[in-house]
């Protein structure tokens, strides 16, 4: 009775009815949401397209500021950050040695709003312990010294209390760092800045040191990254680098 009822056909089984059943749903669900599987591949690989790069950045080893009052070209910042990497060390061993540089610029045309912006910013990379390097030309310094009181060491690296005035007993000039009086900087890419230019741009910085005992204490692995601030600092006067060459390959 049951063949009556479903014939077979041509040797077909129960179980191959049931197979081409199940395909023609399958084609009809393919046939009606394509377009939208299409389109959700092309986001995840938009998508990794846009994150690949931020997972693959490294991390930088060591951050120091810049403070100036005027602005430093992008390649000028880094240049700075490759002579920098030759004497610093792979602190977070990841086989590449990366000197960060974090720009804090007060021209004299800022604004009120937008220079307590620039302030909260270095206050806030004071306070997270990150920046303890300074670099800073004198008419960007005097913007921002109200936010570095009570932070930086003389240079017998005792602290500098927070109502003390004389900076000067607290910072080096660029020439003082022999690989920095040595560094020979290419010219921009565009020609806006020549290398003289930019020799003259660097040699107007100061550099100074954030003191371990300041007013924001500094766990135990914020003690081993002043060291090796001071270690860079030390290898850079001594013109001692650990790590590549400190001239900047042109092109």
């Amino acid at each position: 009775m049951a063949n009556e009822l479903y014939p077979r056909g041509a040797g077909e089984s129960l179980e191959e009815i049931g197979a081409q059943g199940k395909g023609k749903k399958w084609k009809n669900w393919w046939m009606r949401y394509r377009i939208h599987l299409l389109l959700v591949v092309v986001a995840l690989i938009l998508l990794g397209s846009l994150l690949f790069p931020l997972l693959r950045r490294a991390v930088p080893d060591y951050r120091v500021g810049l403070i100036t009052s005027y602005t430093m070209p992008s390649e000028g910042v880094d240049q700075l950050e490759e002579v920098l990497a030759c004497y610093a060390d792979d602190r977070n061993g990841d086989g590449e040695v990366l000197v960060s540089v974090s720009t804090y610029n007060f021209p004299s045309s800022v604004d009120t709003q937008r220079r307590e912006n620039i302030l909260m910013r270095l206050e806030a990379d004071c306070a997270s312990n990150e920046v303890q390097v300074f670099f800073y030309e004198e008419a960007g310094f005097q913007e921002a010294q109200d936010a570095l009181k009570g932070l930086l060491q003389y240079n017998d690296g005792t602290l500098m209390g927070e109502d003390a005035t004389d900076f000067e007993n607290a910072r080096l000039s660029w020439n003082d760092y022999a690989g920095l009086a040595s560094f020979e900087p290419q010219p921009t890419s565009d020609g806006t800045y020549t290398s003289d230019m930019l020799t003259n741009l660097y040699t107007q910085l100061w550099v100074s040191v954030r003191s371990s005992e300041s007013r924001i204490p500094l766990n135990d692995q914020e003690q081993q990254y002043y060291q090796g601030c001071l270690d860079m600092l030390e290898r850079l006067q001594e013109d001692a680098p650990i790590n590549g060459n400190t001239q900047t390959e042109e092109g």
